[in-house]
């Protein structure tokens, strides 16, 4: 029996009016037995492009991050093994004969990562903190993996198991179209910065002034200087103080959830009880 009757993979894309990208992310996973996309009340032609190539489009109410979705949507794929991607990556379909053999050989691995690599403006970025050597770890067995639902905590191993990482060398790498517009890329970092209070808070984390301005002005630092910023012109040093300013906005979006949210909460939970 051939590796390929043993191991089948359920690729899964949530989207929302993401017709400029959609189409490109879901021509990659043709080897895939179930191709599943999720879409969140698309208005462009984003569900058009879905029916042309996936085995199934579903619609599910809009949430700020993915991450609130994952845990429901696994478990509704047909196989245990998932691909769970964002429809503006193009995953490396080449990989597929490796990662099927990967899997069938070590049954201790049920989390791969892959090279992640992120495009600004449709050119790849090699500076600042988003031009570094990246990897994605999406490529997962549902039942051997943990998620939490909290925005950037990403999917965790269950004790006894493994996760597999690609290197670069291998060729194998994610394309990430992060950012094709500088509108785009303050929506989404907006976006963001409205959740990652609570997901800082939850993870036990509290707001520090001191640490807002230390981390702030460690990432401009390591973006510029450590990681090429300056060399990279003005594209380099826009991006190195962009993330200053979203690592700064990230502290206060804690400290607001901390001091307002947290203690609304608190207080409703004691008159309750």
């Amino acid at each position: 029996m051939s590796i390929e009757e043993h191991i089948s993979f359920s690729a899964i894309i949530i989207t929302f009016n993401e017709s400029s990208r959609l189409e490109n992310s879901l021509k990659s996973f043709s080897k895939c037995k179930e191709l599943i996309v999720y879409d969140m009340g698309s208005t462009d032609s984003s569900i058009d492009i879905a029916e042309q190539y996936a085995t199934e489009v579903r619609h599910i109410s809009r949430v700020e991050f993915v991450e609130k979705a994952w845990k429901n949507v696994i478990k509704q794929a047909k196989n245990d093994w998932i691909i769970l991607l964002d429809p503006d990556e193009v995953f490396p379909a080449e990989i597929f004969p490796e990662l099927e053999h990967l899997i069938y050989q070590q049954l201790n691995i049920a989390l791969v990562s892959i090279p992640w690599k992120y495009y600004f403006l449709g050119k790849p970025l090699n500076s600042t903190h988003w031009g570094q050597d990246h990897f994605k770890a999406r490529v997962f067995n549902r039942k051997n993996v943990e998620i939490s639902g909290l925005i950037f905590d990403g999917i965790k191993l269950k004790a006894g198991y493994e996760m597999y990482t690609f290197p670069y060398s291998s060729g194998y790498v994610i394309r990430h179209y992060w950012i094709d517009s500088l509108p785009q890329l303050f929506k989404k970092h907006w976006r963001y910065i409205k959740h990652d209070g609570e997901a800082r808070f939850k993870k036990g984390q509290r707001y520090s002034i001191r640490r807002q301005f230390k981390d702030a002005y460690k990432t401009l630092r390591k973006d510029l200087v450590d990681y090429k910023g300056l060399k990279d012109g003005v594209r380099g040093i826009f991006l190195s103080f962009f993330h200053a300013w979203f690592i700064w906005m990230c502290h206060l979006s804690l400290g607001y959830y901390q001091f307002f949210k947290a203690r609304k909460l608190g207080d409703e939970q004691h008159t309750n009880t």
